[in-house]
């Protein structure tokens, strides 16, 4: 049998809820395309009409044995797997229901927003998703433009090769390359009205980037190496429970504006507070130390996105902390993406679709 490469969760521009299965991936993609590989979820966004469309899929995965029969169930339910040596290799979202299931923890290809060099599987994993996600050019040469995180100086060698695995997939089905910092897609996507200046932050699942832009010009950057991952992981080990079961907490019960009600929402709380701070006082370090900065008269905001930011009571709470800061240049306050999920895939459709050449675009 083929591997099982079905069924993808979408999403609209400004919308946050799942639409129904729409069945197999595309064939072919028409026009250029914006993708976020993340440590937690793989995004692929494309315009459909009027519209701007997402496909998400968890950037995960959970082994289980090759049986026959466990194999043609897996075909039977439509559950997104390939088959390697002795296991079969349950996929994205699917992976998430079984090992809450078998009370077993997923596997990640990424770890701190790049692949996981320890991780065997992780390569081809991605690359199944992505199968799921993107189809092949309309025509050769269409557009992709990837998001990229900001990494420190010594993290460079990890950059480069997760880089280049990742443009090699494109650039095999005929796709033109392109990259973008994911602080700056943030600020494409949702800070039009300010003229592309102002600070976009998007928290991510292994990663939080953020970036100064000015006129659409990335000014700095700055990342910290925690994000939803760092939470879940804290959390379950003062819990003595699975990250899988930390995070359905913290997507589908926590509100950030409520006393806990429990242990594990206090412990939630904390590690919350530690990562916005971490934030901040990277932002402000980087401010500091920057000698080019420009003459910003008029203050700019700051706009939060990435999944991190999603529980209720995120923004007041950010906001709480933020007022114990002072930065070098105006800020007019904080604010969330209109769409935080999507946000930064939607800036690098932007990016895609924008025509350009530079050193950083492939053919």
């Amino acid at each position: 049998m083929a591997d099982r490469l079905t069924d993808t969760a979408l999403y609209s521009s400004g919308t946050q809820g799942t639409f129904p299965d729409q069945g197999a991936r595309p064939a072919v993609s028409h026009g250029p395309l914006g993708v976020d590989v993340g440590t937690c979820r793989i995004a692929v966004s494309r315009k459909v009409g009027d519209e701007v469309v997402t496909t998400r899929q968890l950037n995960a995965f959970f082994s289980v044995p090759y049986l026959t029969f466990t194999q043609e169930v897996l075909e039977k339910n439509r559950v997104n797997y390939f088959v390697d040596e002795d296991s079969l290799v349950i996929i994205g979202d699917a992976a998430e229901r079984f090992s809450v299931v078998m009370n077993s923890a997923i596997r990640r290809p990424m770890c701190e927003g790049l692949l996981n060099p320890l991780e065997a599987k992780g390569q081809r994993v991605i690359q199944k998703i992505l199968e799921l996600l993107v189809g092949q050019p309309e025509s050769l040469g269409e557009s992709v433009c990837l998001n990229l995180p900001f990494v420190p100086d010594n993290w460079g060698h990890r950059l480069i090769y997760h880089e280049a695995i990742l443009r090699s997939f494109f650039i095999s089905m005929g796709y033109r390359v392109k990259t973008v910092n994911e602080g700056l897609a943030v600020v494409l996507s949702e800070l039009g009205d300010t003229n592309f200046s102002g600070i976009g932050v998007s928290l991510g699942g292994g990663m939080c980037n953020g970036c100064l832009s000015y006129l659409s010009l990335p000014i700095l950057n700055f990342s910290i190496a925690k994000g939803g991952d760092y939470i879940d992981d804290s959390v379950a080990a003062v819990m003595n429970m699975l990250p899988t079961e930390v995070r359905l907490i913290k997507e589908n019960e926590l509100d950030l504006g409520r006393p806990p009600r429990n242990q594990v929402e206090n412990a939630l709380q904390i590690f919350y507070d530690q990562v916005c701070r971490a934030v901040l006082e990277e932002l402000n370090r980087m401010l500091l130390k920057s000698n080019k900065l420009p003459q910003i008269r008029q203050a700019v905001p700051i706009v939060l996105a990435g999944g991190t930011v999603m529980p209720k009571g995120f923004l007041d709470r950010f906001e709480r902390i933020f007022g114990d800061f002072s930065f070098p240049i105006p800020v007019s306050g904080v604010k969330l993406a209109d769409d935080p999920l999507t946000a930064p895939v939607r800036g690098a459709l932007i990016t895609a679709a924008a025509k350009q050449t530079s050193a950083h675009t492939t053919a």
